[in-house]
């Protein structure tokens, strides 16, 4: 068989459907696809934090926020906050050089 551009274009837009003919198949028959994942156990439900006292306060200043909207401010400002807290908890040393440097941008003013 020649190979040429439109065999090839063939089988690129055929591929799918060779794909799913083949799980069809494999449906039918009932036995279980090699790529088809297997049953995960349920994850285990998260603890509840206690909200932090800025997301209390946030969520109390905002007014017209139902109780669910109120929750969910203190959820993401408490997830926030100890996003924070990781970052800078974590050790830097002084020979870590900073991530930019500094210089200073020329005058717009005309005479200078």
């Amino acid at each position: 068989m020649k190979i040429s551009r439109r065999v090839v274009g063939r089988m690129i837009l055929g591929a799918p459907w060779l794909a799913a003919g083949a799980g069809l198949a494999g449906s039918l028959t009932g036995e279980p696809r090699a790529d088809e994942p297997q049953a995960a156990p349920a994850p285990a439900p998260e603890p509840e934090v206690e909200p932090t006292p800025l997301a209390k306060f946030i969520a109390k200043q905002e007014e017209g926020l139902s109780g669910a909207e109120r929750d969910k401010v203190r959820k993401d400002v408490t997830q926030l906050e100890e996003a924070l807290k990781a970052v800078r908890d974590f050790p830097i040393s002084n020979d870590v050089p900073p991530a930019g440097g500094f210089r200073p941008m020329r005058s717009v003013r005309k005479g200078r």
